[in-house]
Formats: C-alpha cells, structure tokens, sequence
C-alpha cells in the first residue's frame, strides 16, 4: 500500500492540479492532443505496473479524452442541413 501512495505523490507532483481560469487559453493542437494521450497511456501503463487500479483508470479517461480530441480534429466536419 505504501508503494501506491508514494506513486500518487509521484504522479501528482508531475501533473499539478491547475485552476480554470477564464483567460487561460484552452486551445488543443492536434500535436499537443496526440503528445497528451500519448503522456497519459503511459502514466497508465506505470499505474497498472505497481498495481494502482485507480490511478490506471483515472488516466486512461484522460488518454480517452485526448484521443477523442484527436480524432475531432480530424473528422471532416459535416455540413447541418
């Protein structure tokens, strides 16, 4: 159990948490969407290797996200009727 909580504290220093704010510029590039999924996947990896499920899953959703993001990106967009 200690080795899951020394992984957080790990994990948390290299992803601080950080404050929305309204003028933070929220715009994703394609790169930076690849380069966080990519980041993300591997966060995972390394959660699932010391056996911390949680922090496997947290950052899967997150690699989700980005990939989501990605693929948005893209898409061709469709014209509405």
């Amino acid at each position: 159990m200690a080795d899951n909580r020394q992984w957080r504290s790990a994990a948390s220093s290299r992803f601080p948490k950080r404050i929305a704010s309204g003028s933070r510029n929220t715009q994703v590039t394609a790169a930076s969407a690849k380069q966080s999924h990519e980041r993300y996947l591997e966060l995972a990896r390394e959660a699932q290797r010391v056996g911390d499920k949680v922090e496997a899953e947290n950052c899967l959703q997150h690699a989700e996200h980005f990939f989501r993001v990605m693929r948005e990106m893209t898409t061709p967009k469709q014209a509405a009727p």
